[in-house]
């Protein structure tokens, strides 16, 4: 029988709700954002070595372990968009999502909060 995945753990993340992009520019780690507008998003750019944010299979098991957003989530789909700026896209009621870039588009992974 062939193993599970271990959890993706997330130790950390800045937030910088209301002007998130300064944040994620300076490459320091996940920026928390999104918030004011009823979604937690965490992002980074995929040039920062964030390109797996986008990318996590469904099903995968994710472990926040601080801040507001601390929890276990599972990756239940994803999300393109062709663009990498305008308005904050509807994800259907997921509880965190996960953004980084994708080429010249943005690449979401949708999670649900199990505890």
């Amino acid at each position: 029988m062939p193993l599970k995945p271990a959890p993706v753990r997330i130790a950390g993340y800045r937030d910088c709700t209301g002007n998130p992009q300064p944040c994620i520019d300076a490459g320091r780690g996940l920026t928390l954002y999104g918030r004011d507008v009823g979604v937690s998003i965490l992002a980074a750019h995929n040039y920062h070595g964030y390109q797996w944010l986008s990318r996590l299979a469904v099903g995968r098991t994710v472990m926040v372990s601080s801040g507001l957003l601390a929890g276990r989530y599972r990756v239940t789909g994803h999300m393109r968009l062709n663009r990498q700026a305008g308005p904050i896209p509807s994800f259907g009621g997921a509880d965190l999502v996960l953004q980084s870039c994708e080429g010249s588009g943005t690449g979401f992974s949708l999670l649900h909060r199990i505890s």
